[in-house]
């Protein structure tokens, strides 16, 4: 199921934006409109971050929607008792070989190849260094483009540190904001929390902020809902 991660450099504000959400239809991969973005496909999910030049959509800043000074600290506290998976396992299928692709873009146009994240390492990491990658860590810095705009050479330097991608459980998606700057994330599952139409608002998250951006079972419950109404019509 599409899971896209965007992140924006804000004008004026120096702020990220991580943007995922958990149904089709999928997104072509490369988008003109944005200076760079990534697409992470995890083997049962697909996301994007990306870095244009200014927000679209309605932000929502949740420290202001649930009156909390430190905003997603309630989503931090969710880790000990939201991954576990209700029902039992949803597939008795071995885990891919690989559980993450990761592949770069700016504008519509990738950059380097695509890389991949082996099943033996439940994490990766994005940022905006020059390292070498490998196992975990994807480092966009050290890709270079002959035809790169300014547009997509200023969005890069505000990656930084990136993000971090973790697989927990059967196949739940969780995001840690290493960058210095604020995060957004438009994510299906955190609209269903907030009681939100899918896709209709981002929700802010802090520098070293640890939330779940996708569930599976939800993601199972919703596909598994649009094929009975299909066969239904």
């Amino acid at each position: 199921m599409p899971v896209p991660i965007h992140q924006h450099t804000l004008p004026g504000n120096n702020q990220t934006q991580v943007s995922s959400g958990t149904l089709p239809p999928q997104q072509p991969p490369g988008n003109p409109g944005t200076p760079l973005h990534v697409t992470a496909q995890p083997h049962n999910t697909q996301g994007q971050f990306f870095s244009p030049t200014q927000n679209s959509g309605q932000v929502t800043d949740r420290s202001a929607t649930d009156a909390l000074p430190q905003s997603l600290g309630n989503h931090n506290n969710q880790l000990g008792n939201d991954i576990s998976i209700s029902g039992g396992l949803l597939s008795n299928q071995p885990a891919p070989e690989y559980w993450c692709s990761v592949a770069y873009f700016e504008l519509d146009t990738q950059v380097g190849e695509t890389f991949k994240v082996p099943s033996s390492c439940p994490n990766v990491t994005i940022d905006g260094y020059v390292d070498p990658s490998g196992g975990n860590r994807f480092c966009l810095g050290a890709l270079s483009n002959v035809h790169r705009t300014e547009q997509s050479e200023r969005a890069r330097l505000h990656i930084g540190k990136g993000v971090q991608l973790d697989l927990r459980g059967e196949g739940d998606v969780w995001l840690r904001c290493l960058s210095d700057h604020s995060v957004f994330v438009q994510s299906y599952y955190l609209d269903r929390e907030a009681g939100r139409a899918p896709g209709d608002a981002v929700h802010k998250i802090y520098p070293s902020a640890y939330i779940k951006v996708f569930d599976l079972r939800q993601c199972h419950h919703q596909m598994t809902t649009q094929a009975a109404t299909a066969q239904a019509a």
